[in-house]
């Protein structure tokens, strides 16, 4: 499992990701530089106190391309010199590192939502009677519903700015109206249409105490219809939205109730035949449906904290002009009905969450027609780049090796400069001791390194390509010594060496033969 870091929020993700391709490439060459050089130090001690060591152990693999010569020449030979083969797995891994830097930078790095509490704008809730069709401030309002995961269980006094991501949280909110409903799921029923027009109630009164008993016990009963029809005897599917409501606790001083119990039903019929008339409900003729189905909330809206004094700043569900309320769910949900309708497609029922909801988007939306701009701290969701543990935690182990290691070998350097000194570190350490060491007016005076020299008919004889073989087997026989002049010896023929590793050397030994190499 991956573990994300959150950064800051006012950093944009492209400035972390060059940044991180910065460092990638930084911190993959001075750990290069770094474990190279404390791996020479390991031996270079020994040699700078006067000890004989392998040259293979005086080796600094600094690119991939020495660590490719290094292992094509040692080979198989390559596990007995494990500072060797670490230098080399380092370097080429390390390369890999800075050459993939961008992609490393990439997937290192995501974008989040990270929730903070700021000042948000918004309007209060004012007493309004009713709102015109108006989409566009429903659908926002109702995004930002959703978006915030705001619950159905209440009404709103306060309606951020929709173009906010605000989230909800409880502690945040002081609603007045609390609304508990009842839910009725998508229910088939059996439909006849009867002869008698004159209302709504007598149409569909066959099946209508079952699908909307407001209708009949309400104080307050409005309904509003959609439909789609294909030719002057037959409608296709129709929409039905029902709003009945009763009320109760009056208050005086306000002159509002404080207890609405509200029903609101959406019936969906199919295949019904179609009357010349157009005139309310004689446009549907008699007889039996295709099929039909209803949803319906039950809900008890009530006041529930304080009142509301002199000045009225919180919902209105208490509205005096009911009957738009089922015309605005008709203006709301008809539309996508009717394209399904006309695509022939299963039509999406209205769930009683959907109901809910558009009456909560209805009331709010209604309320703040009249614009009271207020700032209330709220939780909002803001965008954030979050960096990955994992890399976190590679670049501070890097880091801190590279502290530890680079300090090392720099003191060693500061209180050892004149020894360490002497002893060939890099390859131009190595190219100018081979130059001083075959200067012929120096070499009394230095020392030389040792470079095999065959005879003409010899090179005849063997051609002048020398074999992989016996190049090992020089670089593995030889033996550095800053001491080697007190004891001069001659150089051998290295194309007569075996290619067996040199045992290890701790001091100069006698009569043991090593190869020096090295300045007095």
């Amino acid at each position: 499992m991956v573990y994300w870091a959150t950064l800051p929020r006012t950093w944009e993700l492209e400035d972390v990701q060059a940044v991180l391709n910065v460092i990638i490439t930084t911190l993959g060459g001075v750990t290069i530089y770094v474990f190279t050089r404390s791996c020479w130090l390991i031996s270079g001690r020994l040699a700078a106190k006067g000890n004989a060591v392998p040259v293979t152990s005086l080796l600094s693999v600094n690119t991939p391309g020495e660590a490719i010569d290094a292992l094509n020449l040692l080979r198989s030979h390559v596990l007995r010199h494990w500072r060797i083969l670490v230098q080399c797995i380092m370097v080429i891994a390390l390369s890999l590192l800075t050459v993939l830097s961008g992609p490393i930078a990439k997937y290192s790095t995501q974008m989040t939502l990270v929730t903070i509490q700021t000042e948000v704008n918004g309007n209060l809730a004012l007493g309004h009677n009713s709102m015109a069709d108006s989409q566009v401030v429903w659908n926002l309002t109702q995004e930002s519903l959703d978006y915030a995961e705001f619950p159905t269980d209440q009404l709103l006094d306060y309606l951020p700015d929709t173009t906010t991501p605000w989230i909800y949280r409880p502690e945040e909110w002081n609603n007045t109206w609390s609304m508990a409903c009842d839910a009725t799921e998508s229910t088939p029923v059996d439909l006849t249409l009867t002869e008698n027009c004159t209302s709504f109630e007598s149409k569909f009164a066959p099946s209508l105490p079952q699908i909307f008993p407001q209708a009949y016990f309400g104080e307050e009963f409005f309904y509003n219809f959609g439909d789609y029809y294909v030719n002057n005897t037959y409608i296709q599917d129709l929409l039905v939205i029902m709003y009945g409501a009763n009320y109760s606790d009056f208050e005086e001083s306000t002159g509002t109730w404080r207890t609405i119990s509200l029903s609101i039903g959406a019936l969906h019929v199919h295949g019904i035949p179609k009357n010349d008339s157009d005139w309310t409900m004689c446009r549907f003729g008699e007889g039996e449906v295709e099929r039909a189905s209803y949803t319906r909330i039950d809900c008890r809206v009530k006041r529930d904290r304080g009142t509301f004094g002199n000045a009225f700043f919180g919902a209105y569900p208490d509205t005096w002009e009911t009957g738009i309320i089922p015309s605005s769910f008709v203006a709301n949900f008809f539309p996508q009905f009717k394209q399904e309708a006309i695509e022939d497609m299963e039509i999406s029922p209205l769930t009683p969450r959907r109901l809910q909801r558009f009456y909560q988007v209805y009331v709010i939306s209604k309320d703040t027609q009249g614009k009271l701009p207020v700032r209330r701290p709220m939780s909002v969701n803001v965008v954030a780049v979050q960096l990955s543990t994992v890399f976190i935690a590679v670049v501070a182990l890097l880091t801190l090796f590279n502290c530890l290691a680079g300090a090392t070998y720099g003191l060693s350097l500061l209180y050892k400069r004149e020894a360490l000194a002497s002893v060939p570190q890099s390859k131009l350490d190595w190219l100018l001791q081979s130059i001083t060491s075959n200067n012929p007016l120096v070499r009394n005076g230095a020392y030389a390194l040792p470079v095999a020299m065959t005879s003409p008919g010899r090179q005849a004889e063997e051609g002048r390509r020398v074999s992989a073989e016996t190049k090992r087997a020089r670089f593995e026989g030889a033996v550095y010594d800053a001491r080697w002049a007190e004891h001069s010896q001659p150089s051998p023929d290295f194309t007569t060496l075996t290619p067996g590793f040199p045992p290890k050397m701790g001091e100069t030994r006698y009569p043991a033969p090593f190869y020096p190499l090295g300045p007095s």
